[in-house]
């Protein structure tokens, strides 16, 4: 019996950690590291002008023309690309290159998403083509963002069971109970001490045969 106890242990502290790495999110931005562009800064658009890997929010150039964005005039168009190269009022990336940029945020209005306000990352993250930065629900949930408890995560009945102004989606201790959701065995029900007499994954607390495996 001991033996039996022993390996259904082993196993669920296997899953746990499996579970864990393929769930971890270190920037609690909705996307798990093993598919986040930048792991340890916020990018829920998971935006790469360059699609080199590195999103736009932890990328020092997002254009991969050499120049860092923060001494770059046109960040998000690389200088190959532009047909004034010594347009020192960063307007080789609107008027010269075919089109405006209204909002000055480096992406000419033709393809920006926030044409009127600033937004060089151009991070969407509804995918609705309205970037965040002037969209009202960025989440598309139906919840307008000044009342949403997930602003870039989809919520729509607003569920948030600690009551702590984070929704269940994207707080990542549901119950409030120092246990993190992925290694929770009652994620909506506190029980901090984690026990589980009948080893079903179930923790007492929410288990409705707490003494007896389902």
């Amino acid at each position: 019996m001991a033996l039996g106890l022993g390996g259904g242990t082993a196993a669920a502290v296997v899953h746990a950690a499996t579970a864990s790495a393929s769930t971890n999110d270190t920037d609690h931005d909705g996307i798990a590291n093993n598919s986040d562009d930048c792991v340890n800064v916020a990018n829920p658009g998971q935006v790469d002008t360059d699609h080199d890997g590195e999103g736009n929010a932890c990328d020092k150039d997002d254009d991969n023309d050499g120049t860092n964005d923060d001494s770059d005039e046109c960040p998000a168009i690389s200088s190959s690309t532009r047909i004034s190269a010594h347009d020192d009022d960063g307007e080789e990336c609107d008027e010269d290159n075919g089109g405006t940029d209204g909002d000055h945020d480096g992406v000419s209005d033709g393809h920006d998403n926030c044409p009127t306000v600033a937004n060089p990352g151009q991070v969407d993250s509804d995918h609705d083509h309205h970037g965040n930065a002037c969209d009202k629900d960025d989440d598309n949930d139906g919840v307008k963002d000044g009342h949403d408890d997930c602003v870039t995560v989809a919520n729509p009945g607003q569920v948030d069971t600690d009551h702590d102004g984070h929704g269940n989606p994207c707080d990542k201790n549901d119950d409030n109970d120092n246990r993190n959701d992925v290694s929770d065995n009652c994620v909506t029900v506190k029980n901090p001490a984690q026990i589980d007499r009948d080893h079903d994954g179930r923790g007492d607390a929410c288990d409705h045969t707490p003494t007896k495996s389902d």
